[in-house]
């Protein structure tokens, strides 16, 4: 009975240690081939197929788009859209800092009149967004609202920037 129950308790002991074991291997595969790997695939399968195009990935960025969140004494929180499906997520609120030589534009959109004045009803299609089409009129930071749409211009590459100093902001066009 004594031998039995020794035997017992060693080959549980033996199946503990195979268990532990087996378990310590298995969570090393998984943290080895876990996300990070998942995230380096995924990247990798949106370049083979042109998703993202490597060239781009490369080139310098010096304006974003967004929304106004807030306001806050001389800088603008401005939630983007990620560059790339797989962009830092930690970028999609931006902090843009305005300083006495930044501008402000508020884009109005010209009425069909002004634009038949000046030589626009040519019959050509021109791309919305074109300066053609709208009238640029300078805002203090003080008009800047939540929820206006807003591009702006740096100097720098803002790529990967989470913070930066505006050159020119644009607030999408309005109507009169």
């Amino acid at each position: 009975m004594f031998k039995k129950i020794i035997l017992f308790l060693f080959l549980g002991l033996i199946v503990f240690i195979l268990g532990f074991g087996t378990a310590i291997f298995l969570n090393r595969n998984i943290e080895e081939k876990g996300f990070q790997a998942g995230w380096k695939a995924a990247e990798k399968r949106l370049e083979e197929t042109n998703f993202i195009l490597p060239e781009r990935e490369q080139q310098e960025i010096k304006s974003i788009f967004g929304e106004i969140i807030e306001v806050q004494g001389n800088k603008v929180y401005l939630k983007t859209t990620p560059l790339s499906p797989l962009a830092d997520p930690n970028l999609d609120l931006r902090i843009i800092e305005v300083d006495n030589q930044t501008v402000i534009y508020q884009l109005v959109t010209k009425t069909r009149e002004q634009i038949e004045k000046e030589g626009g009803s040519d019959g050509s299609v021109v791309m919305p967004g074109a300066s053609k089409w709208y009238n640029k009129r300078k805002i203090e930071l003080s008009q800047l609202k939540t929820g206006y749409k807003l591009t702006v211009w740096s100097e720098d590459n803002v790529r990967d920037k989470k913070q930066f100093l505006a050159k020119e902001m644009f607030i999408e066009p309005i109507n009169n």
